[in-house]
């Protein structure tokens, strides 16, 4: 069984689920972070019509009040925990952002935040105040990777050159979003890409041919067992891509492995020779 690094997990259900299902596919280490309700213990502190109203203005205002317990009801859980890499959800509209010391790598949900013409002065004012060296920023369904936003994003990346940027996700709602983010990997060398909901192996190979395999991070977004399937598929549309095993060992876990080490972040490191 291939050794697997997955940096975009959530824990959604009890620490358990997501345990075994890492022992099922070999995931030895995940980048851990909540999902949008948190544990079944901030769950209990939401109203349950607010499951029903998942995308609404209402339900997205709700988790940025809750986003800071919904952290640190989950930092909770995992921390102390070897297998686990704690990623906080940070927003510039909440009051209260959760981010320990402990912590080193914030993710931004642009989806969760309304994204206006002002929204990326805000992002900039707390990305000053946050000292994390690694920032994921959620990409797709409509977030951040349309000519308009990108151009923004690119000023802010220029301010920004000490952190490294991990885009979440290589979904493709347009020929645009795949054209952008090859634009941003290109342009910025501390720019990486997480493959989740990437268009198929073709996309892999293509972005490895394009001198980008060096930062492409495995990852599947798990969030509840019924996506066992769909960690699966992501596992096997790297291995059919026509690459190298070595250039499959990089994006499964040597690529993650060197930017955890860099950051101090790989404890206790994975055994010499298994990376």
């Amino acid at each position: 069984m291939r050794k697997i690094i997955d940096f975009h997990q959530h824990l959604a259900e009890p620490s358990y689920i997501l345990t075994n299902v890492m022992v099922r596919y070999g995931i030895e280490r995940s980048i851990v972070m909540p999902y949008e309700l948190g544990s079944s213990k901030a769950n209990q502190l939401l109203h349950e019509e607010m499951l029903n109203k998942r995308k609404s203005l209402t339900y997205m205002n709700t988790i940025l009040k809750r986003l800071g317990d919904i952290n640190e009801d989950v930092h909770d859980i995992v921390d102390g925990d070897s297998r686990f890499v704690y990623a906080s959800w940070i927003s510039p509209h909440c009051k209260k952002n959760y981010v320990p010391s402990s912590v080193k790598i914030v993710k931004i949900i642009p989806v969760l935040d309304h994204v206006e013409w002002s929204y990326f002065h805000k992002l900039y004012d707390l990305l000053s105040n946050t000292p994390q060296p690694i920032v994921m920023i959620h990409t797709g369904w409509g977030a951040m990777l349309d000519t308009d936003q990108v151009s923004s994003l690119i000023m802010l990346l220029n301010h920004f050159k000490d952190k490294t940027f991990v885009l979440a996700h290589m979904k493709e709602d347009t020929d645009e979003y795949n054209m952008n983010r090859k634009r941003l990997l290109g342009k910025f060398e501390n720019v990486y890409c997480e493959t989740s909901y990437g268009a198929g192996p073709h996309r892999i190979k293509q972005y490895v041919d394009l001198g980008f395999g060096d930062r492409l991070l495995f990852g599947s977004d798990f969030r509840f067992r019924y996506h066992e399937p769909t960690l699966k598929w992501f596992i096997h549309m790297i291995e059919l891509a026509d690459i190298s095993e070595s250039e499959k060992d990089a994006i499964f876990h040597g690529n993650a492995t060197r930017l955890l080490d860099m950051h101090d972040l790989n404890y206790p490191r994975l055994k010499s020779g298994d990376s």
